[in-house]
């Protein structure tokens, strides 16, 4: 599809296909590509072809959720203030899609969307989140999917610098 010129934006997260696939031709079928962004805490080989960089926070430095065996979930809490501007890709999203919001609040909206700690049990949802947390995991929950809209008027036009270059930020105002 990039070869083909189908692709408007390539947002890419968590690896790097630069590197990774150069026997396949990533770099020609990325220059095919209108608009590349990379959500990286490294600048490499992909962010040097991306027209944006979003500086991605270390794991160290974010708030995660992941599910090791179907129906475990996980939490991460940050042991380290980050320490530059940067965020993960999920706050990323979010703010493209139009929330503004930091990332602990986005994973515990998550959290509540999904039914992935127990509202009914004692103390309700906060008391389930802070035990999970807690425990770094809780299990036996099915999440429920839901689906976000990607709000264009979330991210700023390009501003123009000098010889027709383009800089785009994607940071906080």
């Amino acid at each position: 599809e990039m070869r083909a010129g189908s692709v408007d934006v390539l947002v890419v997260a968590g690896c790097n296909p630069a590197y990774d696939l150069v026997a396949a031709g990533f770099a020609d079928a990325a220059a095919k590509v209108p608009f590349i962004v990379a959500v990286t805490p490294m600048l490499d080989e992909t962010a040097v072809l991306a027209h944006a960089v979003v500086p991605q926070l270390h794991a160290l430095e974010s708030w995660d959720d992941a599910e090791p065996v179907a129906g475990t979930y996980c939490l991460t809490q940050p042991a380290i203030p980050p320490l530059r501007d940067g965020r993960t890709l999920r706050a990323a999203l979010a703010r493209w899609c139009g929330a503004d919001r930091d990332d602990a609040a986005l994973l515990r909206a998550h959290w509540l969307d999904a039914g992935l700690a127990d509202p009914e049990g004692p103390g309700g949802f906060d008391a389930a989140f802070d035990r999970a947390l807690q425990d770094g995991w809780t299990g036996g929950v099915t999440p429920v999917p839901r689906r976000l809209a990607f709000r264009t008027d979330a991210v700023r036009p390009p501003a123009r610098r000098g010889r027709g270059g383009c800089r785009v930020w994607l940071g906080p105002e």
